[in-house]
C-alpha cells in the first residue's frame, strides 16, 4: 500500500513572500494552480489506496 509513497508530496512557491497578502493568503495565481493540481492528485492517490485496501479484505 505504499506505491508512490516515495514521491514527496510538495509545492515549490518562487518568491513566496510577493504571493501572499498581508493576511497570509495565496494570491498568485500559478502558484494557485499548482497546490490545486497537487491536492487533487493527493485525492486521487487517497481514493486509489482506499480501493487496494478494499480490495484486500
Amino acid at each position: 500500500m505504499t506505491r508512490g509513497a516515495e514521491k514527496k508530496p510538495e509545492v515549490m512557491v518562487p518568491q513566496a513572500p510577493a504571493g501572499f497578502d498581508e493576511a497570509g493568503r495565496l494570491t498568485d495565481e500559478a502558484t494557485r494552480a499548482r497546490v490545486r493540481d497537487a491536492m487533487a492528485a493527493f485525492l486521487d492517490w487517497i481514493h486509489q489506496e482506499r480501493r487496494a485496501v478494499r480490495d484486500c479484505r
